[in-house]
């Protein structure tokens, strides 16, 4: 935590790594990823920042700028540019309440709600956001059982990944497994954004507040119940 301001108390960087733990490069996936709970739990597990736990608290998704060829070594991504745009966007909302940057603007997608469909679909819906942009269908996981934050290891809950097959507006269609699901769970691998090689990999991006940056804010990763 660093002290940014007498109106906004603190920095949060949220980074991926590559490991072993649901690389998304063919490796077994451990459901107890202790990175992804570690993600989480950097939100007092709300899943974003400010919140009413972490007021003037605010945050950078990155989970999809890991970096595993980095010479650096894997912890320490070469997509700075990247990360600092999106640190400034956030700064200018929280810690200057710059009404040209409103906060809505520089979260990325966030979900609200994973609504049961039909058969074993579900459709999530995210606010801080007109039209999802999607790059590809990875990412999301479901469980036939309800979710448990107390995140036990090993983890039991039976995650087994789903696809999504649609999208309108704010809201995506996933569909996976051989029971109707309970809960859901996206990007909740150690390297989160990685069906490929590169940055700015993940499903689901939104638009930002500065023009420049376009549909390149990711959204960051989330448990949620399915209702």
């Amino acid at each position: 935590m660093a002290p940014i301001s007498p109106g906004a108390c603190c920095l949060l960087i949220v980074v991926a790594e590559n490991a072993t733990c649901g690389d998304r490069q063919g490796k077994a996936n451990d459901d107890s990823c202790d990175v992804a709970v570690v993600r989480w739990g950097q939100s007092a597990n709300v899943g974003s920042v400010p919140n009413n736990k972490m007021p003037n608290t605010f945050m950078a998704v990155a989970v999809d700028l890991g970096d595993p060829a980095s010479p650096f070594g894997d912890i320490h991504p070469r997509y700075k540019q990247q990360m600092a745009a999106r640190l400034a966007l956030s700064a200018q909302a929280v810690a200057y309440s710059s009404t040209a940057t409103p906060l809505p603007r520089t979260t990325g997608p966030l979900a609200i709600a994973a609504m049961a469909g039909s058969g074993n679909s579900v459709k999530v819906t995210f606010k801080n956001v007109h039209t999802l942009s999607l790059k590809h269908p990875v990412g999301f996981e479901v469980s036939p059982r309800p979710c448990d934050m107390s995140f036990p290891a090993p983890d039991t809950a039976g995650w087994v990944e789903a696809a999504i097959t649609g999208s309108a507006g704010a809201t995506v269609t996933i569909s996976g497994g051989s029971a109707p699901p309970k809960c859901v769970r996206y990007n909740w691998y150690q390297s989160a954004c990685m069906p490929a090689v590169g940055p700015e990999m993940c499903a689901i991006y939104g638009d930002s507040a500065d023009w420049t940056l376009g549909d390149t804010l990711p959204a960051p990763p989330f448990i949620m119940d399915v209702k």
